[in-house]
């Protein structure tokens, strides 16, 4: 039964990966650990209800949190989630993002 849990959560995981934008925003948080939803929106260049709907999918495969700071909402990286499932991959993520390798699928 643990194997089957494992395996739904990692399949949420390379869901949420799975995409460009959201994949972008991952490795910009690996860097900064987090970033305002403005920020995110210029990461996104998508329209207001796209970014919604990418910040959902990252919630839910569990990789991101919201933290709200007087008017600011903060989307905050959850690198446990990523360590424990994928060992590696964000030490390997930001440092591609660093030397400004396409970090695209």
């Amino acid at each position: 039964m643990a194997v089957l849990v494992d395996q739904e959560r990692l399949a949420l995981v390379f869901k949420a990966l799975g995409d460009e934008t959201r994949l972008r925003l991952v490795a910009e948080l690996a860097l900064r650990g987090e970033v305002t939803c403005g920020r995110f929106a210029e990461l996104c260049e998508c329209s207001p209800s796209a970014l919604t709907y990418h910040q959902h999918i990252l919630d839910k495969a569990g990789l991101i949190t919201v933290r709200r700071a007087g008017q600011y909402r903060y989307l905050v990286l959850q690198r446990e989630t990523l360590e424990e499932l994928l060992p590696g991959f964000l030490a390997t993520l930001a440092e591609r993002q660093k030397v400004g390798v396409e970090v695209a699928v």
